[in-house]
């Protein structure tokens, strides 16, 4: 199940807008976790600017649209951590435990942002079960 959180930042009034949570992902009884996208910021017309994924192993990695990805932590699959992500339509910021890890331009000149997290495949079959808890998720 994905999760949104809509809000109204586009070129025309440029407003930070803040989202943030503590993630833990649980594996199935095999132990191998299943990849997919945990976070998105996207835009309505113009898709996501940057967004976290998580690997089979559990490796988290952060992915601007345009730019260098990231890893910034392994094997996190019963592992607790928090993301934040800072966004006002034009640049990114995300952070991780705390630490600002990437920063970068996305312009999105029409639509309107939003925050989604929960496991998402897009049309990727579902090879593994796993459950992904989100607790503290705040918006601001």
């Amino acid at each position: 199940t994905l999760n949104f959180v809509r809000n109204s930042t586009n070129i025309t009034n440029s407003v930070w807008h803040q989202w943030s949570g503590q993630f833990l992902i649980i594996n199935n009884a095999v132990k191998k976790t299943q990849g997919a996208a945990i976070f998105q910021s996207k835009n309505s017309d113009n898709d996501w600017a940057f967004m976290v994924t998580m690997n089979s192993l559990g490796d988290i990695t952060f992915q601007p649209r345009w730019g260098t990805y990231k890893t910034v932590a392994y094997a996190m699959a019963e592992k607790p951590f928090s993301i934040k992500v800072r966004d006002n339509g034009h640049k990114y910021e995300a952070y991780y435990n705390g630490v600002l890890q990437v920063s970068g331009n996305y312009s999105r000149p029409s639509g309107t942002n939003n925050f989604r997290w929960g496991l998402y495949k897009g049309t990727a079959a579902v090879t593994n079960d796993t459950m992904m808890l989100v607790s503290g998720a705040a918006f601001f």
